[in-house]
């Protein structure tokens, strides 16, 4: 996986987490995982506050705008996800 993560920013891609997590709770799991360093942005679902959190998609226009883009190749794993990034 960091082999993957340091290909792709060595390509000139930013790499971000957008989890419904907690941002604390997500930043020590990605901690424990050894890959915090190689995110540029974490957000979580409590970051933004209430409401915020996907499907709503402001967790991701805010990852795009902390990463200074307008646009973005987004993985997901759930309903929520998809309906945040459509």
């Amino acid at each position: 996986m960091i082999e993957a993560l340091d290909a792709l920013r060595a390509m000139g891609l930013r790499i971000a987490v957008a989890t419904n997590k907690g941002e604390k709770l997500a930043r020590l799991l990605l901690e424990k995982l050894g890959l915090l360093n190689h995110m540029e942005f974490v957000i979580g679902g409590d970051t933004l506050g209430a409401g915020r959190a996907k499907p709503n998609p402001d967790m991701l226009l805010a990852m795009m705008k902390a990463c200074g883009t307008q646009n973005a190749i987004f993985v997901g794993d759930t309903a929520y996800d998809l309906r945040a990034a459509k």
